[in-house]
């Protein structure tokens, strides 16, 4: 349970640096969507579709994380694929390199369940656009 482990994931962000959350990337994408849909203005239309990519580039793929082991020593796992995670987090090696991984903790159920509001609001704009495009062919 990672409610329970705040101390060991403490020790794994850096101090002065914060978490990119990744319910706010579906939260914004279902927002704007939402707004495209009532007005028709292009500029939802744009955000909702750069949000929507965004999203989808949080989903895990082939990568890494960094846990702690049963002796509080950093360690390197690896996440299963077609995850939402908790957030990315930000570092850097000895030699000044910033990493941005996603977290250990995956998936998050709060941004799974942003993310699905996102791909209902975005079937509905994909339909929405579809009507709309038929209406400007029949003028």
């Amino acid at each position: 349970d990672a409610s329970e482990k705040f101390g060991e994931r403490h020790k794994l962000l850096p101090r002065g640096r914060q978490a990119a959350w990744t319910h706010f990337v579906w939260q914004l994408a279902a927002w704007s969507g939402e707004r495209f849909i009532l007005t028709g203005q292009r500029r939802f239309k744009r955000l909702h579709d750069a949000m929507f990519m965004q999203g989808l580039r949080l989903i895990t793929g082939n990568e890494g994380s960094l846990d702690l082991d049963r002796n509080n020593q950093p360690r390197i796992i690896r996440l299963p694929t077609w995850r939402m995670p908790e957030c990315y987090i930000a570092d850097r090696t000895n030699a000044g390199v910033e990493m941005v991984f996603p977290s250990p903790h995956t998936p998050l159920n709060w941004a799974v369940g942003e993310m699905m509001n996102a791909f209902r609001v975005r079937a509905q704009l994909l339909k929405e656009t579809q009507v709309r495009k038929e209406k400007r062919g029949r003028r």
